[in-house]
This record gives structure tokens, sequence and C-alpha cells, in this order.
């Protein structure tokens, strides 16, 4: 086996091609759970995104763990995109994988998936919200706003961002809406020309269809590299599974609760490591990988794991070609009307458990947008390295005591 298998990036995915419980920011309690048509080719084209975006991720850190959620990060964009316009527009259609449909189109899927993903399959917990989070008193388009309440289910709220317990408000929104998995996506204090953050939060949680054994559970070594071996808790279970294999890979698809949601488990082949399979997959392939499984009896090995993940995305995204949407050519007229904003960063992150009863797994990602031209702060001075202090006397200048401090202490009696 290789590091922590590749099965953490399939989480992010499957969540593109399954339909869940749960419920949105501000949806109505105890709605009839109700089946809305999805743009199937849109879903394709938006796995794309996801796929590109793993890759980029994947360039970014071959040797260490990763696990994003390409959904959490095309939600808050998604959001974003309605405020852009020209060049910035093209740039976020092109890489969002938009493709040639009206901007109704676009807005129109994201709330028929959010509908449907949080809806379907009673035996999981699946959870999205969004929010909208700006500098009160800074004027945004209504025409904006709307749309994100409208299609996004979207929280709006003008809020003292200078204002420690205003971060706090974000923070708990965060938290809540994530089951207390993700605590804090924004640290204070936020800086002056922030005027707003855009942001998505994701929930999962799902139990095996055929859950494992946790009195099977052993240790077990898992081979690290060539030279070097772990020891992991492996659980073990003899099911039928979905499977697929090729020259490159073995993928078993691994159900939950009533089957809409699914994690696919994929183990490169001994001459091929998971940035190997990462590189290659498209959106095609992943179809194609799931139209050839077939159902067979295994003896399945999988580690239990949990952890997390932050990243912030922007590399990530500008080499994908969205440059021009953090730089000061960015146009996010659609938002307020000067073009003064860009996005600053997209922060990211997640928490994933794998355990023998199933699957609990949470994201955020944060759009921060600025204004281009800062507004002026006083000046800040920190203490915060090595300095001399003089205590003296102003009418005469005397000099009364004179001191260096290289590592504050406080010394007790």
């Amino acid at each position: 086996m290789r590091p922590i298998i590749l099965i953490i990036m399939l989480l992010a995915l499957f969540m593109l091609n399954a339909c869940g419980n749960g419920n949105a920011d501000n949806a109505e309690e105890n709605k009839e759970p109700e089946s809305k048509e999805i743009d199937q080719a849109m879903v394709a084209d938006i796995n794309q995104f996801s796929l590109e975006l793993l890759q980029q991720t994947d360039q970014s850190e071959p040797d260490a763990n990763i696990f994003i959620s390409p959904m959490s990060i095309s939600l808050a964009l998604g959001m974003t995109y309605n405020g852009a316009k020209g060049t910035t527009e093209a740039a976020m259609r092109e890489v969002l994988n938009y493709g040639e449909r009206e901007n109704i189109e676009i807005n129109e899927f994201y709330k028929s998936l959010i509908d449907n993903l949080t809806a379907l399959d009673t035996s999981v917990i699946m959870k999205i919200a969004n929010s909208i989070w700006f500098r009160e008193n800074y004027q945004l388009k209504q025409e904006f706003l709307e749309l994100n309440r409208k299609y996004f289910d979207s929280r709006v709220e003008g809020i003292n961002l200078d204002a420690e317990e205003s971060i706090d408000i974000i923070n708990d929104w965060v938290s809540e809406k994530t089951n207390g998995k993700i605590s804090e996506i924004i640290s204070y204090p936020v800086r002056p020309n922030v005027m707003m953050y855009l942001i998505n939060a994701i929930y999962f949680k799902g139990s095996w269809t055929s859950e494992f054994d946790p009195e099977r559970t052993r240790s077990m070594p898992f081979q690290v590299t060539a030279e070097k071996d772990t020891t992991v808790d492996m659980m073990y279970q003899k099911e039928e599974f979905s499977i697929f294999e090729s020259e490159d890979f073995q993928a078993v698809e691994l159900p939950y609760g009533d089957k809409s949601f699914a994690m696919t488990a994929i183990l490169p082949a001994e001459d091929k490591t998971p940035n190997d399979i990462i590189s290659g997959m498209t959106s095609d392939g992943w179809s194609n990988w799931n139209d050839s499984m077939h159902t067979e009896e295994i003896m399945l090995y999988l580690p239990k794991f949990k952890m997390r993940y932050s990243k912030t995305m922007n590399d990530m995204l500008i080499s994908m070609g969205m440059g021009v949407a953090f730089d000061m050519d960015a146009d996010f007229k659609g938002m307020e009307p000067e073009g003064e904003l860009f996005i600053s960063r997209v922060l990211h992150k997640t928490f994933v458990q794998v355990d023998e009863e199933g699957t609990e797994a949470a994201a955020v990602t944060a759009v921060e947008m600025m204004t281009k031209a800062a507004p002026e702060r006083p000046k800040e001075i920190r203490f915060d390295r090595p300095f001399v202090f003089v205590i003296h006397e102003k009418t005469t200048g005397a000099i009364v005591f004179m001191g260096k401090i290289m590592q504050p202490v406080w010394e007790e009696g």
C-alpha cells in the first residue's frame, strides 16, 4: 500500500456522483425529500474541475497526505462568480468548467445539486451551507446578494470585521455547519482592506452498508515507501463489493447507507504511485471506471485513519488559469459598482475520519475579497523582538534607568 491510499481524494468526488440527506442553511425543517433533475453533463464538467484541482494540489505536495473537497471550493467560487465581469468572468468560467452555459443555468445547477445531495438518502447525513459576510456599510449590489440567497440559500450579513467578536460569529457558524469538526476558517485580526468572505461548509456522515467488525481490526504493516514500513490499525471484512481492476490499479467501491453515497478506494499497482494515478485521472475516465465495475466477493483490508488538512488554494487556481481574479485587473463589478474588489485568498480546511462504522467528513472554503486600494490605518509597531528601553526625567533630560530585553520574563517575588 502507499501513503493513506488515495481514498481520501475520492471522498471529495463521491458527492458529485450521488445524493444524500441533510439541510442547507435556512432550509425548511421537516421538508419532504424531493428529487430534482440534475444536468449530468454539468456534473461531468464539474468533476473535471475537481480532478484538475486535485492534480494541482497533488503536484504541490507530492509526498504528503491530502484531502480536499472540490465541491466546497466550486460552491464558494460559484457564489463569487455571480459578481464577476469581463475577463475575470471568462477566466473563472473556463477554470470552473462552466462551458457555454448561461449564468442562470449555472445557478440553477448549483441549486438542484444542493437540493438533491441534501434530501434523498435518509440513511446518511449530508449538509451544505453557504454564507456571505461583508464589512458593515460596504455597498454591495443587491442583485448579487439576491442571486446567492436564491440559488445558494446563502446567509447574508453585514458585520464589523474589525471586531474580534465578529470573527467569532463567523467561526461559530463554520463550527455549527461542520458539526464542530472545523472550528475556525478566519483568524483575527482581519486586514483592514478585506471587505467580504464568501463561505461554503459541507458536512457528511455515513455508516458503511457493510460495516467492519472492530473485533477483526488488527495492527498490521503499512508500506510507506519501498524502504519504510509503519504499523496501522487495519480493518477487515469478507464481503461482496463492486470492483474494477486494470494494469495500473485496483478499485473497490464501499457504499454507505442505502448506497446513494460510496467511497471508492484505489490501490495503485506495485510499480505505480498515487501520484501516477492522480495525474492520469479525467472525468471521462472516472465515469468509465464506475461503469466497468463488477461485483465480486473479496477479503478487504482497509486502514483506519483520521486527519485534518488545511491549504490556501490560490496557487492551484492561478495555475489552472484563474490568475486575473487574484490581481489588480480583477473585475467584480457584479458585486459592487466601482470594481474595487479582487480575490485575496481562497482558504480551505477539511476533516475526515474513516473507521469500522463508516466515514465522517467536513470541509469549509472561504473566498476572501479585498479592495485594491488599502484604506489608511494607524502605523503599527510591535515589540516582538529584542529591544532597548530607557526611563528618564523629561524636564532635566536625566536618564534614570536603561535596559535591554532579549527575552521578556515575569519573575515572581
